[in-house]
């Protein structure tokens, strides 16, 4: 479940809820804009972590795909992959 961050209100949004249009000024692109604010200010991808609320800043490949992490998930995934390696 991707959720982003709106940068007007700091709503918290996932993907699908979203509002997208057809930019204006190029139609082959979207804008999106907040449901909360209606605001179109750009929004900052968040940690797929389930409850965390931290900027995604990390990404690495998983079995079923690719996870999008803040620093301090993806630390504890390196840690666990690590721990298994060992073993």
């Amino acid at each position: 479940m991707e959720r982003w961050r709106c940068g007007a209100c700091d709503s918290i949004v996932e993907k699908a809820d979203l509002l997208k249009a057809v930019n204006p000024f190029q139609s082959d692109l979207y804008i999106y804009g907040c449901p909360d604010c209606k605001d179109v200010q750009g929004f900052t991808l968040i940690c797929d972590e389930p409850g965390c609320t931290n900027d995604a800043t990390c990404g690495f490949p998983v079995p079923d795909g690719y996870r999008t992490t803040c620093g301090d998930h993806m630390r504890a995934a390196a840690e666990v992959i690590a721990d298994a390696s060992v073993k």
